[in-house]
């Protein structure tokens, strides 16, 4: 293993599909209501609303098509049939694996299929690699980048 590649002690090396189960929502994108109760993500930029949900969790909302956007939502939300809900698992911080989605975009949408509308499969969320320290530290990581992006809000 060369230096470049060397993780520190604790650290592994391993695929989304590893660390979180992946679905997606059920419904069509016209199913949103105007002043609906709960969240319903779809694939575009703004969050609707719809009268009933789904799912009742923390999760990771990462759009299927288009621009392929990750959002964080913890609580009763709804969501579209392209729009897949990366739901992490025990041993993980979901807010540190919204940050490794979030940067991972590039690789994971890398082989993306599709002319007009461009997409994503099951596969390409799940087999992207990521490098996960110990739970202790994940949340220490996750704390300092919170930090940080409220220094950088404030400032602006």
């Amino acid at each position: 293993m060369s230096a470049a590649t060397e993780l520190p002690t604790g650290w592994v090396t391993c695929s989304l599909g590893e660390v979180v189960d992946i679905s997606t929502g059920k419904l069509d994108a016209n199913a949103a209501t105007e002043g609906g109760e709960f969240p319903f993500f779809t694939c575009a930029d703004e969050v609707a609303r719809i009268d009933t949900f789904a799912f009742d969790t923390e999760a990771i909302l990462l759009a299927g098509n288009g621009t392929f956007r990750a959002k964080y939502f913890c609580g009763k939300f709804n969501a579209y049939q392209r729009t897949y809900v990366l739901q992490p698992r025990k041993h993980v911080d979901p807010k540190f694996v919204f940050n490794c989605v979030e940067h991972g975009i590039p690789r994971i949408s890398a082989n993306n299929r599709g002319s007009t509308i461009r997409y994503l499969r099951l596969g390409d969320i799940a087999t992207c690699a990521i490098q996960l320290p110990p739970l202790n530290e994940q949340k220490r990581i996750v704390a300092k980048l919170e930090s940080l992006q409220g220094r950088s809000r404030r400032a602006r």
